[in-house]
């Protein structure tokens, strides 16, 4: 299982589909590392279900969003906004 611990927005940018950069953390080996939005969609995509977010209250799993161009969210839950919006940004 990974984890989407922080995300970069390009600059102005204010919806899940202006990340362009995420912290990851592998919670097994707990491997760490930054990724550009375009290699995490990827690896969503190959294995889908093992990369979630948790805002410290509730934990969704990431998915890609096929439009064009794709993005990354949160699967939904009871969050008003989107998971991946609540946790820290760099």
């Amino acid at each position: 299982m990974h984890y989407i611990v922080a995300v970069r927005l390009t600059s102005g940018g204010t919806k899940t589909e202006h990340i362009s950069q995420v912290i990851w953390v592998n919670a097994s080996s707990y491997a760490s590392g930054m990724s550009p939005t375009a290699s995490m969609m990827d690896f969503v995509e190959k294995n889908p279900g093992t990369v979630r977010v948790t805002d410290g209250n509730t934990t969704a799993t990431v998915e890609v969003v096929n439009r064009s161009p794709k993005y990354l969210r949160s699967e939904r839950d009871n969050s008003k906004t989107d998971n991946l919006l609540s946790i820290t940004r760099f």
